[in-house]
């Protein structure tokens, strides 16, 4: 049940990016993560397209596992110490959610971030402006999670902190817009 929950709420985050085909265009039977993502480059059904032929819809997925309560740096598409990395000059509202699951314990964590908005003047100066943190569901109290500017790295980090003993695998996906000179 709570795959098909966070399918479905992937496949709805990710309609919005497809504004930018033209009616023309075919739309896929079924709708992969994979087909609509952006990373650096933006690719619709695994192809790159110049960004400035499309309108700057951004979807981005971070995941990773932790085996204990220490802090976890979430990476793009789950390798560690890859971030979104903003562009030059530029500003970005987005939304956001992050579930986490203990197959041991079954138990788990959904948090949704609105209002989330990040700026990069130049180099080294990603920050962080305004984020609102609601709790969906947490079934064990000691999970939570924080999303960061990292400035050295011009880009938006998650950080999340699960179990203290058991495995936990987690799973964000953003949705947002971008401008920049």
């Amino acid at each position: 049940m709570h795959k098909l929950l966070l399918a479905i709420a992937i496949l709805v985050l990710s309609l919005p990016v497809l504004v930018g085909c033209t009616v023309s265009d075919p739309l896929p039977d079924t709708l992969y993560t994979s087909d609509v993502y952006v990373a650096g480059s933006l690719h619709v059904n695994g192809v790159e397209v110049n960004k400035e032929l499309m309108p700057p819809a951004i979807y981005i997925r971070w995941s990773g596992t932790s085996f204990n309560n220490n802090p976890l740096e979430l990476g793009v598409d789950g390798v560690a110490g890859t971030y979104y990395t903003l562009d030059p000059h530029s500003a970005m509202a987005f939304k956001l959610l992050v579930v986490g699951r203990d197959d041991t314990a079954d138990e788990i964590g959904v948090w949704k971030i609105d209002n989330g908005s990040i700026k990069r003047a130049g180099d080294n100066t990603a920050i962080l402006m305004t984020s609102t943190t609601d709790t969906v569901i947490r079934e064990d109290a000691s999970w939570s999670i924080s999303i960061t500017g990292v400035p050295a790295a011009d880009a938006l980090n998650i950080t999340v902190v699960g179990d203290a003993t058991n495995e936990v695998k987690w799973s964000a996906v953003l949705y947002g817009v971008e401008v920049h000179y």
